[in-house]
Parts: structure tokens; C-alpha cells; sequence
């Protein structure tokens, strides 16, 4: 199953390690998901180290970006279905049965079988970068009050 179906609060697609039971459980289909990485892991001696890639592009930050009170979570393939309660042309008011939660969703996150998964309400905090004159501000594009990269 994907890392990420193992996530409540926050996704990540980092290999995770069940120590009582010494077992990894990793993936890594990059680019099969938005945001999906590469990973491996490496045994070397008695150690054991992740590395991983991406094909995300960095982007210069043009203004700070708070960390948020709110507790985030984060909608898995096994626990994404919902009810829609009121549909609008780029967003929809959804239920989700499984974390008992209403939200807002954009809809390009919502699939014909009345699903969101892979959806956050989880904003990352961000510092606004120091100008130069090597690299100029690129604007981030915001959708509802969430980052999209």
C-alpha cells in the first residue's frame, strides 16, 4: 500500500520504518502522483539510509506564509469518499464520513466516484526569499487558502 495511505494529518511520501516488526514499507512511483518522489533505500554495513528525488521545481518565495493553528488532514485513496453538499464552478462543500469533517475542495481533487483523495488542507509555512540579482520572485499560485506548487 503507499506511504501516503498510512497519512492522517500531513502526507508524506517518505518509506516508513515499524520497528516491532523490522518492516519498511516504501514506494515511490515518481510522478505517478503530483508531489510523488523516488525512493530507495540503502543498506550498507550495519546502517540503513533513505535517498530520494523528485521533479518538483524550487521556486523563490515572495511573501512569508504563516504556520496555521488549525489541525490539518490529509484525504487518503482508502478513506476518500464524500458527499457533496453544494457544487460552484471551482470549488465544492463536501463531507467526508471517515474524519467526520466538512470542507471546502477544489474540485479538479474530486473524481467521478465521488472521491478526494490526495488532498490536504495543510499549509506549509514559508520565509520570504532574500532578493538577488541572480533570480527574480516567481509568484506562488494559491488555490482557496492552500499552496499549490
Amino acid at each position: 500500500m503507499p506511504v501516503t495511505e498510512y497519512c492522517t494529518h500531513i502526507a508524506s511520501f517518505d518509506p516508513i520504518y515499524d520497528a516491532k516488526h523490522n518492516i519498511y514499507s516504501i514506494d515511490g512511483g515518481n510522478m505517478v502522483k503530483y508531489g510523488g518522489q523516488l525512493n530507495a533505500l540503502i543498506f550498507e554495513d550495519n546502517t540503513v539510509k533513505m535517498d530520494r528525488c523528485d521533479f518538483l521545481q524550487e521556486r523563490k518565495v515572495i511573501h512569508d506564509v504563516k504556520y496555521h493553528t488549525q489541525i490539518p488532514f490529509f484525504i487518503t485513496f482508502n478513506h476518500g469518499n464524500i458527499q457533496i453538499l453544494e457544487q460552484h464552478s471551482i470549488q465544492s462543500k463536501v463531507y467526508c464520513p471517515y474524519n467526520n469533517r466538512t470542507f471546502w475542495v477544489e474540485n479538479e481533487f474530486v473524481t467521478k466516484d465521488m472521491k478526494a483523495y490526495d488532498y490536504t488542507n495543510y499549509e506549509i509555512p514559508l520565509k520570504k526569499a532574500i532578493p538577488s540579482k541572480r533570480y527574480s520572485p516567481i509568484k506562488i499560485k494559491f488555490k482557496s487558502k492552500r499552496m499549490v506548487y
